[in-house]
């Protein structure tokens, strides 16, 4: 059980990382259209938009995973406390 508890806290510690370097590429790839003189986000609605709704999904996403995170470090906790660790 105890296993079953660090494995999903490694896989949850593993998505929050995907998700923050997924965040990192997208804004790199911003900076670099920029650079490119490409024209701002802000200037096209539907661009705005997406990357608006993009930065939405990415912040509900750490939200969820720092609250997955809360509960199985809770969860370790109870399970040591159990085991007498």
């Amino acid at each position: 059980m105890a296993d079953d508890d660090l494995q999903s806290s490694t896989r949850a510690e593993a998505a929050r990382n995907r998700i923050e370097r997924a965040l990192a590429r997208l804004e790199a790839a911003i900076d670099n259209k920029l650079a490119e003189g490409g024209k701002p986000a802000e200037a096209d609605p539907e661009i705005a938009e997406k990357l608006a709704a993009a930065h939405r999904e990415i912040a509900g996403l750490k939200d969820r995973n720092r609250q997955v995170s809360d509960k199985l470090d809770k969860a370790i906790g109870r399970m040591k406390s159990v085991l007498g660790e």
